[in-house]
């Protein structure tokens, strides 16, 4: 029996040795590349839970930043528009109701163009009344210019559209007189309220919203 003893431990010390010292290096135990798996698998989760966080957090800091902007940029916020003063006071009242400071302001704005079919001035007042007589018997119609730089001329209409303006002007050639169409435009009047940069604060999308719906015809302006 001793020597049965003594070959059990001659073989443990042999299976020490061997595991210790001669074991490859490609060959683990099932326990180690558990263990080895777990701490990779710990270690990339700790870094898609990083990667997530930082996402949230340029996200949530993008928010802040778009929300903080004002409505119209800076600068000098032009709303308004309107031809008739009655209604930019309305305009103004509203805004101040809401604690949105400005002043009304009238800027000079262009108006619809009209064309304008006439014929050229002639020599003299007489010889301009001897040729409008003339038109009246063929049945154009014609009117004494006596004033400006077409004093003298006779006008044949001034018209809204531009293909009735062509229309008429091609019935007088047609008739023996060389008549010349002029594009008139006409300038008018139109007042804004102008917010200042601390007063845009208080405007955003709610408050333009229902302006629009009180005012119809409310344009924006940014300068």
């Amino acid at each position: 029996m001793r020597w049965v003893f003594f070959l059990l431990v001659a073989a443990n010390l042999a299976y020490f040795g061997w595991v210790t010292y001669l074991r490859p290096a490609g060959i683990v135990s099932a326990n180690t590349a558990k263990l080895s798996v777990d701490n990779e698998l710990s270690i990339a989760g700790k870094g898609v839970v990083t990667l997530i966080s930082e996402v949230e957090n340029q996200k949530n800091q993008l928010q802040n930043e778009t929300s903080s902007l004002p409505l119209t940029g800076g600068g000098k916020a032009l709303l308004g528009g309107f031809i008739d003063p009655q209604a930019i006071e309305a305009l103004k009242q509203r805004l101040l109701s809401f604690g949105v400071d400005g002043q009304v302001v009238r800027m000079e704005v262009e108006a619809e163009k009209e064309f304008w079919v006439y014929l050229s001035p002639l020599s003299s007042r007489a010889a301009t009344l001897r040729l409008l007589k003339e038109l009246q018997a063929r049945k154009l119609d014609g009117f004494l210019i006596s004033q400006g730089e077409l004093a003298n001329g006779i006008s044949l209409g001034i018209f809204p559209q531009e293909t009735t303006a062509i229309a008429v002007q091609e019935r007088v050639k047609l008739a023996g007189y060389e008549a010349q169409l002029k594009e008139i435009t006409r300038s008018q009047d139109a007042y804004w309220f102008e917010v200042g940069a601390a007063g845009q604060r208080l405007l955003d999308e709610n408050m333009l919203s229902a302006l629009l719906t009180d005012f119809p015809g409310l344009q924006h302006r940014q300068q």
